[in-house]
């Protein structure tokens, strides 16, 4: 955390129109070329190396039945991938009981009891199909497991959890997207706390997911490197950094990580207005709680304000989203409900009942308040809004 307010003028993000080399981004279409220099940078500071070009997972039903009264199916699936070693993985499918396709929220749980509050509505109500496995099912999250049947199925490679379990949502969408139950076009990478800054890791390096959801994901998430702050607002709060997580869960990131420690968290190439501006133009929404200082809740706002100008930039201005509620670091019925409602509003042309709160034209409010006017932290705007 920052203490000092002095400093405050000293806190800026970096520039997301400013390329790897220092010139500058003058079209959409540079800022898209971009893209895979700017990922390159995130696997060598951030994630490590790992496969990106990998054969396609295949998957077996070993279980089946119907819930909620016949409006649903339940299924277990055994996922099957790997090189010089076979890796099984065992994933749930929860799908309704209807003509056509559905959109598939994939998502990685943290373990067999994390449940879906809402999972009665998204999936017989709102007809959404939800497809999901168990982290620790891939590789558990724990450090020393340079043995791991999922290191030996693919060695060579510095990535740490964070991109493994990646790795994992990417093989389940590998089987789902093959489904007839399942609409291609609208697929979801979804998780909560570090299974938020998975979906987001996968939803930058998998274009396949066509929208990405994270919820509570903090450091190396949604969250912000450089602005810190709880509910209260900047400079409160007991918010996740660079060296604490560095501390607590360098096996979830790869080698390079620890060089951007103590003094050298500012040196780190990257911040969440990055990470979310990677995944444009496609639809990103992040849930947050007032209450969940750890995760950074201001720096998120900032952060998500400042990939903004990205979206306004490749004329997409609406499908950048966020949604905040009271309350802490779970992942709730209401934050369920805001991706449900922000998929509907950008999947079918919904208007949502939940408050997201994204860069949409809304009626009778044009021109009496832009969110683009509070930016503290940064002077630098897309090409289309300089003078």
């Amino acid at each position: 955390m920052i203490a000092d307010k002095r400093k405050l003028k000293n806190v800026k993000v970096f520039d997301l129109f400013e390329k790897p080399d220092g010139s500058r981004i003058e079209t959409p279409q540079e800022w898209m070329e971009c893209r895979d220099e700017w990922k390159a940078i995130l696997k060598g500071c951030l994630y490590g190396t790992f496969p990106e070009a990998a054969e396609r997972a295949v998957g077996t039903v070993a279980a089946r039945r119907l819930l909620y009264g016949g409006k649903a199916v339940w299924e277990k699936i055994i996922l099957s991938f790997g090189k010089e070693e076979k890796i099984e993985l065992p994933a749930e499918i929860i799908r309704p009981v209807k003509e056509g396709a559905a959109p598939v929220i994939l998502w990685n749980r943290h373990n067999a009891d994390d449940i879906c509050p809402a999972e009665e509505e998204l999936v017989c109500s709102r007809g959404f199909a939800i497809a999901s496995f168990c982290r620790g099912d891939l590789i558990e999250d724990a450090p020393g497991m340079e043995d791991h049947r999922l290191l030996r199925a693919y060695p060579h490679y510095s990535w740490g959890r964070i991109a493994q379990w990646a790795f994992g949502l990417m093989r389940l969408l590998d089987y789902v997207e093959q489904q007839p139950y399942c609409d291609r076009s609208h697929v979801v990478a979804s998780g909560h706390s570090r299974g938020g800054k998975v979906a987001i890791c996968a939803a930058i390096y998998d274009e396949r997911f066509t929208m990405c959801h994270a919820n509570g994901s903090g450091c190396f998430g949604a969250g912000s490197l450089r602005i810190f702050g709880g509910h209260f607002g900047y400079g409160h709060g007991n918010c996740e950094t660079i060296t604490k997580m560095n501390e607590s869960f360098s096996y979830w990131w790869g080698p390079a990580l620890s060089g951007y420690t103590g003094e050298n968290e500012w040196k780190m190439p990257a911040d969440g207005h990055l990470l979310r501006a990677l995944i444009a133009p496609r639809p990103v929404i992040t849930t947050e709680g007032w209450g969940d200082d750890w995760s950074n809740p201001y720096g998120t706002q900032i952060m998500w304000r400042a990939a903004q100008e990205v979206y306004e930039f490749l004329g997409c201005r609406e499908k950048n989203a966020i949604h905040y509620r009271e309350g802490g670091h779970q992942f709730q019925t209401i934050d369920w409900e805001a991706l449900a409602d922000f998929m509907e509003m950008q999947f079918f042309g919904r208007t949502p009942e939940t408050n997201v709160v994204s860069f949409r034209a809304i009626r009778g409010l044009e021109g009496v308040f832009d969110w683009r006017q509070e930016q503290p932290f940064y002077e630098w705007r897309c090409p289309s809004h300089l003078l």
